[in-house]
């Protein structure tokens, strides 16, 4: 496999959880060290997009939105604009319990499209996948129409969908309550 960046989506509001999420501890660390700590088991590189200025603690380049008040899709386009690869994975810092497993078969699946992303018990996970930097002139368009959601987005272009039913769902797990945070540090 030729070179990947990972990208890891830190730049979301938080609002229902009163603080910045990736920054909160799970486990001792914080809940992107996590996610961190899985990408570098994979990645040449790492980009964190926040306009936090505290993710620099992680010694990895922090981009802000190019684009302001796009989502998650301008993160994207902000971090494969940042990619100095043309393979990168997208990740965000609140799924947490990623694993090696998920992420190896994210980037072992032979593919030609542009985006691969994995279906768990019916459910597509568009924000933990393998993106090709030749995205970034539909994203571009996108962004620039306002159109924004991200299931819309992959149906765009060349997306293939994995099944991960044989992965555990807590690779899965998106934290964005309090409660959920609270669920998994159990």
């Amino acid at each position: 496999m030729e070179e990947i960046t990972a990208i890891i989506l830190a730049g979301g509001s938080s609002r229902r959880m009163g603080q910045d999420k990736g920054l909160m501890n799970l486990g001792g660390r914080p809940m992107i060290h996590h996610v961190i700590a899985m990408a570098e088991l994979f990645a040449d590189d790492i980009i964190i997009i926040s306009s936090n200025k505290d993710y620099e603690q992680f010694g990895y380049a922090v981009h802000a939105d190019e684009v302001e008040d796009a989502g998650p899709l301008g993160g994207i386009f902000t971090g494969l604009n940042q990619s100095k690869t043309d393979q990168n994975l997208i990740l965000c810092c609140d799924t947490p319990m990623i694993s090696p497993e998920l992420l190896g078969k994210l980037i072992d699946q032979k593919t030609e499209a542009q985006i691969v992303i994995p279906e768990h018990d019916g459910f597509v996970h568009h924000l933990t996948g393998r993106y090709h930097k030749s995205i970034l002139g539909k994203a571009k368009e996108c962004i620039e129409a306002k159109e924004l959601k991200l299931s819309d987005f992959v149906a765009k272009v060349e997306t293939e969908v994995f099944n991960a039913n044989h992965l555990h769902p807590i690779n899965f797990v998106n934290v964005n309550s309090v409660e959920e945070f609270n669920a998994l540090q159990k």
